[in-house]
């Protein structure tokens, strides 16, 4: 008999048979008891520290990869921040260069006359300010800004991802898992008749004996016939549940006599059983 069906573990254990018994064990990169739930990590920025984000239910630095050449990345509330260096200007997301020493002063662009993340250019003698790529909002007054720097500048169902509010799901959710976009965090769950870890994979789930448990009465044998659940009860148990001349063998009625009595005995059956006796002369 194998002591992992079913399964005794908790939700994203898995049962390992053991001497006859089982050992439950969280899956890879989740915590808790696993005789009863493992959770991971994480699943929202919240369950991290404020210097590190829920990635693929980890908490890890989110600077890797997202700031350009020369720039410098400082995570503000799980969100990563890029700046560029000291003496140094340009799209931080992008690259930095060195600032460049002060135009002419007949140049319409220096001192610039544009907000912050705007770029000057000079057209006809006039200053031209326009917003970074990617960047939106009014270059001549308060500036440009992106299109979002924490979640909850993003509608529910997107997150923000280096500043811009973009789908959470994709590559999050394991095999045959479904991915819902809640409050900014990706949520897994695996489709009605599938079982599983939704952030590995999801199953079908294995058809139910209706037999078990059975749904006969004392007695009663269940067996399964097109796929639903069937009682056949013996004729009798006892000798009272047969006819006064009839006795209960092998669950069946049958006639006591039979075998009963000696050669030219008379058989006749009181209460269920066999009484002999000689013919008269």
């Amino acid at each position: 008999e194998d002591p992992c069906y079913p399964s005794p573990c908790g939700t994203n254990a898995r049962c390992r048979p053991v001497d006859g018994g089982a050992v439950c064990e969280c899956f890879e990169n989740y915590f808790g008891n696993p005789y009863t739930s493992c959770r991971p990590e994480c699943v929202t920025n919240s369950e991290c520290s404020r210097n590190t984000a829920c990635i693929q239910n980890r908490c890890k630095d989110p600077c890797p990869g997202v700031c350009g050449h020369n720039a410098e990345c400082s995570v503000i509330n799980h969100t990563p921040t890029c700046t560029c260096r000291e003496g140094m200007v340009g799209n931080a997301f992008e690259q930095c260069l060195r600032e460049e020493k002060p135009p002419a002063p007949s140049d319409p662009c220096y001192p610039s006359p544009c907000g912050l993340n705007t770029v000057c250019r000079s057209s006809g003698g006039n200053a031209v300010c326009e917003c970074l790529p990617d960047f939106k909002g009014t270059p001549f007054g308060r500036g440009c800004y992106p299109e979002c720097t924490i979640n909850s500048d993003c509608p529910r169902d997107k997150t923000c991802v280096n500043k811009k509010c973009v789908d959470p799901c994709p590559g999050v959710c394991g095999y045959r898992a479904v991915c819902h976009a809640i409050n900014n965090s990706p949520v897994c769950s695996c489709p009605n008749n599938m079982i599983g870890d939704p952030f590995v994979e999801c199953k079908e789930a294995a058809p139910k004996d209706p037999c078990n448990p059975s749904p006969c009465r004392t007695n009663g044998i269940c067996r399964v016939v097109g796929g639903r659940a069937e009682c056949q009860y013996p004729e009798c148990v006892i000798n009272s549940d047969c006819s006064p001349n009839r006795a209960c063998f092998n669950q069946k009625c049958r006639d006591p006599c039979v075998g009963a009595c000696g050669v030219n005995a008379i058989c006749n059956v009181v209460n269920h059983a066999p009484i002999c006796s000689c013919p008269e002369r």
